[in-house]
């Protein structure tokens, strides 16, 4: 099989639209994520009716698959791993004016 075979087409949005906007024609089109761009087309991200819902209600949507159940504090925890991984790498400091 072919992915060529199995692709469809995504819709997309600017970066300035609306929640509200998006939230609309994806549940009007059955879609689940949408691409975002910017004002040249460039591919900046990805929104999901997920990411619409967890928004609104200001919290993280947890479904039975999901093994992490607060992504800021993962990505909190990888970031101090990489950092403590990188380490050796020295950035130069600021000049006071």
């Amino acid at each position: 099989m072919r992915l060529k075979s199995i692709k469809r087409k995504i819709a997309a949005f600017h970066e300035e639209t609306a929640v509200g906007d998006i939230w609309e024609s994806l549940l009007k089109t059955r879609d689940q994520i949408a691409c975002i761009i910017d004002d040249y087309g460039c591919f900046q991200g990805i929104i999901t009716l997920e990411d619409i819902m967890e928004t609104i209600l200001g919290m993280e949507i947890i479904d039975e698959n999901d093994t992490i159940t607060d992504m800021q504090q993962y990505a909190k925890e990888r970031w101090l791993k990489r950092k403590n991984q990188y380490k050796q790498i020295v950035l130069p400091e600021e000049e006071d004016e």
